[in-house]
């Protein structure tokens, strides 16, 4: 019950700031990086720096053709290429060149020494202590040398706060290109 109190109350001061003092209104778009081989492959990619193949680069024009009527004043992008790459086509199929700035904080979680194994369930090359990651992500504890949840929804929740305490950015539109994990926190 506290955590839901919790919750609410962060959701109330995020409103209040995207809101602004002047009621100008925030708009973030959110979106999660295209399609990888590794994403095909169902390997853990974490932040092992994988480019998109050519069908998660056809997904990031599709996006931006989706939301080319959409006026973006600025982007932050994970530094990771997928994401960035993806930035960058989303906002190649508007007018007009938007800033792009890379925040660490908006990276993909890290699986240590998992990075690049396998997951697909025919040939899981990691232990099944994993399994939680998907059955209970709230009680993942990260590989070894990884990250897990709650350090990600951490620093995910950092770079928000951040953002919507910055007065310039009160009625900006901003895309947020960012990861799976990193947007699920």
């Amino acid at each position: 019950m506290l955590e839901k109190c919790e919750i609410e109350m962060q959701n109330l001061f995020l409103q209040n700031r995207i809101l602004g003092n002047r009621g100008q209104i925030m708009k973030l778009y959110l979106v999660r990086h295209g399609q990888t081989d590794w994403n095909k492959e169902k390997r853990l990619q974490g932040q092992e720096d994988i480019p998109l193949n050519d069908f998660g680069r056809h997904l990031a024009k599709e996006t931006g053709i989706g939301l080319r009527n959409d006026r973006f004043d600025l982007c932050f992008s994970s530094d990771l290429k997928r994401a960035l790459e993806t930035a960058n086509l989303i906002l190649d199929e508007g007018s007009s060149k938007v800033p792009i700035i890379m925040d660490k904080r908006l990276k993909e979680i890290a699986f240590g020494e998992w990075e690049g194994k396998s997951v697909a369930r025919n040939q899981m090359e990691v232990p099944d202590e994993f399994l939680k990651f998907y059955d209970d992500p709230e009680h993942f504890a990260g590989a070894p040398g990884g990250e897990s949840f709650a350090e990600v929804k951490e620093r995910t929740d950092d770079f928000l706060k951040w953002l919507v305490g910055q007065e310039e950015y009160e009625d900006k539109n901003i895309l947020l290109v960012t990861h799976g994990v990193a947007l699920a926190t």
